[in-house]
């Protein structure tokens, strides 16, 4: 899926939406939605993203709200200069990026943590050997990915196609 940093309220809502309560979704929700606000920030963090090519085939949430979607994200990639996104074709199979969804966090000090997660939790992991391993993890996928350019134009041609 489309990472939640950069996902729209429909779009989000349809991918959370896996059996939870109204109540309980609307509140994942809001929170998801409240944290992209770092992205507006006066000096926002520099984010690199990388999307299974899938991400862009499976219409979450309706056409309507898949539309929006790309649209977005299209909107973001073309006039973000601090967010990158990268598209891992699915020519591109590496062992790396199979096992789960993770970020690397550097910290204003330098310090480096991972986040690990998985369909139902999440951890935030310390440990420097680890935080390493999933470092290069990161950089055997974005070698893998297309190019910022090449990446553009596939979600461009996917929201044509859409």
């Amino acid at each position: 899926m489309i990472t939640g940093l950069l996902q729209k309220e429909a779009y989000a809502r349809a991918v959370m939406d896996a059996g939870q309560v109204p109540e309980e979704l609307d509140g994942l929700v809001a929170a998801r939605l409240d944290r992209q606000a770092v992205l507006g920030r006066a000096k926002p963090p520099r984010m690199w993203f990388v999307l299974d090519e899938s991400a862009l085939r499976r219409p979450a949430g309706g056409r309507r709200s898949f539309r929006e979607q790309l649209t977005d994200l299209a909107h973001v990639m073309t006039y973000s200069p601090n967010v990158q996104v990268r598209i891992l074709p699915f020519e591109s199979i590496t062992w790396a990026g199979l096992d789960g969804s993770f970020q690397i966090l550097e910290l204003p000090e330098g310090r480096k943590v991972a986040y690990l997660e998985t369909a139902g939790s999440g951890q935030l992991i310390h440990d420097p050997d680890i935080v390493e391993a999933t470092s290069v993890r990161f950089q055997l996928v974005m070698g893998e990915a297309l190019p910022a350019g090449a990446s553009s134009k596939l979600v461009m041609r996917t929201l044509e196609d859409c």
